[in-house]
């Protein structure tokens, strides 16, 4: 037996013959087409947990498109989706089959948007005989839940008014969340101090509640609710006593609950003051 190979890299019609001492066998001389093979396709971009980047995949290897390290991701996707990447997104082979992109600064990308690749990326399959890879998939985002964190007074006097801090709060994915703040009903003024509540800046993590909105002798169980850019929705809630009576303004600065090492110290720093009511 003998056999010969050859490597043809482009799309042709070519006439083969083949012949045993100057003799053809049967149906030699025939046609064949030769035509490049199936390009990569796009088949999901799948957000990581963190929030920060993720992950767009082919189905099959590719040759990276002659890439290695990251980039700034102009010479993969188009135009509207550098847009919605942010500014200086960075972009990046994990392995012959998907590129890790991390999110710009300011970007606006949320669940369900178009990713398209550049027309003019030349990314084929690992071989390099096929056609150069094309197409769009969209942003598949996966449950990431903020982590609220919620400081303010345990009593506090109506004369100083309260103020609630989720500053801390925390798990955004690199975005800035939204606060939707909110007071358990069945106490004097409710309603009133709901609807203050409620009309609150979304964008504001600070409530600040002014004495007119306030009873003494009363507890308020105030609430916060997070949304981060990814729809995930964590809430913390934190319980008031109010006073009429003068009750100095004391907190301890930093997160209410924290995580630390058996093998750490534990430091708390307090801040104190006179409260404002006098007496």
């Amino acid at each position: 037996d003998a056999c010969t190979s050859y490597v043809v890299r482009y799309s042709s019609t070519v006439s083969v013959s083949v012949t045993v001492n100057g003799t053809h066998v049967p149906k030699s001389p025939f046609t064949v087409q030769i035509v490049k093979a199936a390009p990569p396709v796009l088949v999901r971009a799948v957000l990581n947990p963190t929030g920060y980047r993720f992950e767009v995949s082919f189905n099959i290897p590719t040759d990276r498109g002659g890439q290695r390290g990251y980039t700034n991701c102009a010479n993969l996707f188009d135009s509207n989706t550098l847009f919605l990447l942010g500014t200086n997104p960075r972009c990046g082979w994990g392995n012959d089959s998907a590129i890790d992109v991390y999110f710009g600064k300011d970007a606006s990308m949320l669940n369900g948007d178009r990713l398209t690749l550049h027309p003019a990326t030349a990314i084929f399959n690992y071989a390099r005989n096929s056609l150069q890879a094309s197409g769009w998939t969209v942003l598949e985002s996966v449950p990431i839940l903020p982590r609220p964190n919620l400081g303010g007074p345990n009593i506090a006097s109506v004369c100083d008014g309260v103020t609630l801090d989720a500053s801390l709060s925390s798990n955004g994915g690199g975005r800035a969340m939204t606060f939707a703040w909110s007071v358990q009903l069945g106490v004097q003024g409710d309603i009133a101090l709901l609807n203050y509540l409620a009309a609150l800046p979304a964008s504001n993590p600070v409530a600040r509640i002014p004495p007119q909105y306030l009873v003494g002798g009363q507890t308020y169980v105030f609430t916060v609710r997070v949304q981060n850019w990814a729809e995930g929705v964590a809430s913390l809630s934190i319980t008031v006593q109010t006073s009429s009576s003068p009750v100095p303004q004391v907190n301890i600065l930093g997160p209410r609950s924290r995580t630390i090492n058996v093998d750490t110290d534990l430091v708390l720093e307090g801040v104190a003051a006179a409260s404002t009511c006098g007496g």
